[in-house]
């Protein structure tokens, strides 16, 4: 078998930053470097590089020449991998140096706003979905309706694989809620502490967002905490199971959750979550899960009373996630993760070495329902789009842009949405206009 040169361009990465992304993956990585691959990872923000961990080199591209740098040291690489933050930088990158891309996708915000498509090959040479609903989200968007064993082209459903062993640890008597920001459900959280003050709860600092317990000014080493006294802050660590030695009750209200990797993780030490049903957590879960909407705060209340109260009660929920943690085979998800990796270098043989000519775009291009694409000169979203295919700066094949007439001779005209045949862009997404911003992690 091949040995691969992977290399990794990111953000940030592991143990640096440990948020669930990059947790899931620098398992598969780690795991690839196990099995005898070559790996390293550029992270563009990290104040620790260089260092090693875990067989994997990270190091920080420098700043002056950075372009010509980053296409020296990649060329090297059979596979590129990102995700996230650099998504669009790594798609230039792959195109210039004429080496295969792999996506790992978290959220449908990667697909909308980072333009990950698994339609488009020059985009990226294989897309690792972290959901088997993501993976069928751009179809949904397209009014399609697919089987549920239907895959994209190029792509591979890949659930955050959970080593149990590195997350089995002795459980706790706090109530706990990690990432204490509003998209986690912190309000929910406060409002639980404040209704059974007899009880312990503790809020872990996450690794991105407005930690909403802390108040503003105060020092993460220092914290002054909202609220009442019964909440105990807990700074972020490289290591979960800090947090699960403290903890019997994992809370996740989330608004959004594509998986929920730390429920998974705290099901290995035998913690019940309590989550708010979406789809990423139903799917991740399954019936061993606990489902109450979020904002149904009394239905909260009483189910952590029933598990703190009924130990018979509490020992068939923990026995329930245990149970769901037997069925993981850690392994034989690395192994076709492996060999998709494989594959992806083997079937790019040939294809990479003619010469692309790029087009930088001046637009905002918006793909539509009946696979026609729309250009305009703002952000508003035109109500038949189900994709934001490129924006202003995205490097794009100038022959797709010719075909489509954005430039040349008969370069159609742009024209921004009529009033009230495009949806206004939320507050959300035109800050990511000013300064791109990470998408909610998974």
């Amino acid at each position: 078998m091949k040995s691969l040169r992977i290399i990794g361009y990111f953000h940030l990465a592991v143990p640096e930053h440990n948020a669930g992304s990059e947790t899931t993956v620098w398992a598969a990585l780690r795991a690839l470097v196990n099995r005898g691959h070559r790996v390293s990872i550029i992270c563009d923000r990290s104040t620790k590089a260089p260092y090693t961990h875990e067989g994997i080199e990270v190091i920080r591209p420098p700043r002056r020449g950075q372009q010509a740098w980053l296409e020296n040291y990649v060329r090297e690489a059979d596979l590129l991998v990102t995700h996230l933050d650099l998504t669009s930088q790594a798609m230039t990158l792959a195109i210039a140096v004429k080496i295969p891309l792999v996506h790992f996708v978290h959220n449908d915000a990667q697909l909308m706003y980072w333009r990950v498509d698994a339609r488009v090959p020059y985009k990226n040479a294989l897309t690792v979905y972290n959901s088997d609903w993501l993976a069928r989200k751009p179809s949904e968007w397209a009014g399609q309706k697919m089987p549920e064993d239907w895959m994209p082209a190029n792509s591979i459903v890949v659930h955050p694989v959970v080593e149990p062993e590195k997350y089995r640890c002795e459980r706790g008597n706090k109530i706990t809620l990690v990432n204490p920001t509003p998209g986690k459900g912190v309000e929910t959280f406060k409002a639980l502490a404040s209704l059974l003050p007899e009880q312990e709860f503790l809020a872990v600092e996450g690794g991105y967002g407005d930690q909403m317990i802390v108040r503003p000014g105060s020092s993460p080493r220092h914290p002054v905490i909202e609220g009442r006294g019964n909440i105990e802050w807990m700074a972020h660590t490289p290591d979960i199971r800090e947090v699960f030695r403290k903890t019997k009750i994992l809370l996740m209200p989330s608004d959004y959750e594509s998986y929920g990797r730390v429920g998974i993780e705290a099901a290995c030490a035998g913690i019940p979550t309590i989550a708010h049903p979406t789809t990423g957590l139903k799917e991740a879960f399954g019936d061993a899960g606990i489902f109450i909407d979020r904002n149904d705060i009394a239905a909260w209340f009483n189910e952590i009373n029933t598990l703190l109260s009924d130990e018979v009660y509490y020992r068939r929920r923990s026995d329930a996630v245990l149970a769901l943690v037997e069925t993981f085979n850690p392994e034989a998800e690395f192994d076709r993760l492996e060999q998709a990796f494989l594959e992806t270098a083997e079937r790019w043989k040939g294809q990479g070495n003619e010469t692309v000519a790029l087009w930088k775009c001046d637009r905002w291009i918006w793909k539509l329902a009946d696979g026609n694409y729309k250009a305009s000169t703002d952000r508003r979203i035109p109500t038949d789009a189900v994709t934001l295919f490129a924006g202003i700066g995205t490097m794009i094949p100038e022959d797709l842009a010719k075909k489509n007439g954005w430039i040349g001779p008969d370069a159609k005209a742009v024209e921004a949405p009529e009033e009230n045949k495009a949806i206004a862009e939320p507050e959300e997404t035109k800050a990511r206009g000013r300064k791109p911003k990470e998408p909610k992690a998974a």
